[in-house]
């Protein structure tokens, strides 16, 4: 028993710290895509995201403002594209 307990504290120890670094995570929708023809769009760095929540900007002003690009997620929309970023 005396085990059992020393090894619950010892995870609980490991797993602690991992809580504190546990961040926020979002889906943001591309907003403005330029088009070439009928079915070639391009991802700029003029792309804006809306993330929700007043989160909103291109690639580089959500970096600026601490985020992380994780993915870029190409939809079956031609007009759109979905970032997932992260803090």
């Amino acid at each position: 028993m005396k085990l059992l307990a020393s090894s619950v504290v010892c995870l609980a120890s490991l797993l602690l710290p991992l809580s504190t670094l546990a961040g926020e995570a979002r889906f943001c929708e591309s907003t403005n895509i330029k088009f070439k023809g009928s079915s070639t769009n391009y991802l700029t760095n003029e792309v804006v995201f809306d993330c929700g929540d007043n989160v909103k900007g291109t690639v580089i002003e959500l970096s600026k403002a601490g985020w992380n690009i994780t993915q870029v997620i190409g939809t079956q929309s031609v007009a759109s594209y979905v970032l997932l970023i992260e803090k």
